[in-house]
């Protein structure tokens, strides 16, 4: 066996001597355990930004059925009056309205 190969084989066995002493079980184990736990942790946080998006999308959904409600009635009450210019133009912004619904639902 020449001189390279016996110091190779002794400089690979030292090497694998060091990485056996230096791994600990215990300390693995709490390491894998902490990056759950943060795993666990940066999971929570975007459930709880995503029930927050909804919450706030749901409160929108409703503002924009409050809002073509109350149009659908002017239009009404327009027509009753024989407003129709007007009772046309409150039309057309109860079908933006209609629109933007439809795209949050969409999104939803």
């Amino acid at each position: 066996m020449g001189f390279k190969k016996r110091l190779n084989v002794l400089l690979k066995s030292q090497f694998n001597h060091w990485v056996t002493r230096a791994e600990d079980p215990e300390k693995i184990v709490n390491q894998v355990v902490q990056e759950m736990e943060d795993g666990l942790d940066r999971a929570r946080e975007k459930l709880l930004a995503l029930k927050s998006r909804l919450v706030g999308e749901d409160r929108l959904l409703e503002n924009l059925r409050e809002q073509m409600s109350y149009w659908q009635k002017r239009a009404e009450q327009f027509l009753k009056d024989d407003m129709e210019e007007n009772a046309k133009d409150v039309l057309r912004k109860r079908r933006i309205l209609e629109e933007e619904e439809r795209k949050l639902k969409i999104k939803h």
